[in-house]
């Protein structure tokens, strides 16, 4: 249904221009020449000239349909199908490779920047990928893209809806950039700490060791390989025991979207692998090195690892187990796991190579008052995180009302 006073157009009509992609190709490219737009380029943060392909400025003149102006669109046709950006001032006069398309809007009918969010806009997007075709890469004609459906209010409209969903943009680019410096502080923070170049005041004095993991009282536990191992009819989607797979355990810790159990009869039959809290869980196999603490805050009290994972259980006579979960978690031990990890098609890690780790070893309260540093930090980078999704999810939703009419904006009568 369309909202009163709206219009639904195909796209081809609010384009002043024909629609046009681009024709530079790759072999086309020269040092110091004029830049040429490919779809990877839409994928970045920042749409930065100096780090595209060139092309001499001869090629770029015969392509001149596709040579870029100041406030038109850029719109993927490959791979990532309605990716879209908008030419700033930067991108002024480039040309656009294979791939991707130029969008000239009709200013009588639509400005550039509501043009851009009704290309993003649920309704755009679902008509859009409905005429993809391909499989191995997805790929969209001119022709049907002419043809997709356009939901276009009034102009003044049009300006007001934009408006309220840049500023939402610019307030999530504001929380984006907040979480990466949260995450760099974070990061440059376990690097002094967990070294030693900084230290806590009131253990500047103290003098630190270097111990193997497996000589520390710190125990590496297989999970149970043997014939009870269990097979894919007993595992359901609810039970007694969550078994765990390699989703489960990522490299911020536990996540649990998507589970899978097995029964108490069959937990009773395994001899090996269950968790107990304070257990650090590491994976072995495929996605080597994730590390998941099982403290209080998981909310299943039975668990095991399946055989892509071991057990790493601390005695807390020499480390202190959030200790040792951050550290397992640094870039100090993620180095040599990656150093040390074996096999091509599917890298591997042993309980030998783990109980081999060097690991720094301060003492217990130092150790500690770390822990309770970076923990600080890694609740700051959280803290972003939810912010930022937050915003992201309130966007969304706010797009789905204002690019349907569903919710109208109110627009200063002209004096």
């Amino acid at each position: 249904m369309v909202p009163e006073g709206w219009k639904k157009a195909e796209f081809g009509t609010v384009c002043s221009k024909s629609i046009s992609y681009g024709i530079v190709q790759t072999g086309d490219a020269v040092d110091d020449g004029v830049p040429c737009v490919r779809v990877v380029d839409l994928t970045k943060a920042d749409l930065n000239p100096t780090e595209m392909i060139t092309t001499s400025e001869e090629i770029s003149q015969s392509y001149r349909k596709t040579v870029l102006q100041l406030g038109e669109l850029m719109l993927a046709l490959r791979g990532e199908v309605g990716l879209v950006r908008k030419v700033i001032e930067n991108l002024v006069g480039a040309n656009l490779t294979r791939g991707v398309a130029r969008i000239a809007p009709d200013y009588s009918k639509v400005t550039s920047d509501y043009l851009m969010w009704a290309i993003r806009s649920p309704s755009f997007r679902s008509d859009l990928l409905r005429r993809v075709g391909g499989s191995a890469l997805q790929e969209i004609s001119l022709g049907e893209l002419r043809k997709v459906a356009t939901f276009i209010p009034p102009l003044p409209e049009q300006k007001k809806i934009a408006e309220i969903l840049g500023t939402w943009d610019r307030a999530i680019e504001t929380a984006e950039k907040q979480l990466k410096n949260a995450s760099a502080q974070k990061r440059a923070l376990m690097q002094h700490l967990l070294t030693g170049t900084r230290r806590l005041k009131g253990f500047e004095g103290s003098e630190w060791k270097t111990v193997k993991l497996g000589d520390a009282e710190i125990s590496v536990i297989d999970g149970d390989r043997g014939k009870q191992y269990p097979v894919a009819s007993e595992i359901s989607e609810q039970g007694f025991c969550l078994f765990l797979s390699a989703k489960n355990v990522t490299k911020r810790g536990f996540y649990f979207d998507n589970k899978q159990f097995i029964s108490e009869q069959k937990h009773s039959q395994l001899r090996k692998g269950a968790l107990e809290r304070g257990d650090i869980v590491v994976t072995t196999r495929g996605t080597v090195g994730n590390i998941a603490y099982f403290d209080e805050r998981v909310p299943f009290n039975h668990m095991r690892i399946n055989s892509g994972m071991v057990i790493v259980r601390n005695s807390e006579k020499e480390f202190d187990t959030l200790f040792l979960d951050i550290l397992l978690k640094s870039s100090i031990i993620q180095g040599q796991f990656d150093r040390l990890v074996f096999g091509s098609a599917q890298p591997q890690l042993t309980v030998g190579i783990i109980n081999g780790l060097k690991l720094p070893l301060p003492s217990l309260p130092e150790q500690r008052a770390i822990a309770e540093v970076l923990t600080i930090a890694e609740q700051a980078v959280s803290s972003r995180e939810m912010q930022l999704q937050h915003l992201r999810t309130e966007k969304r939703a706010l797009m789905q009302q204002l690019l349907t009419g569903k919710t109208r904006v109110k627009v200063a009568e002209a004096v």
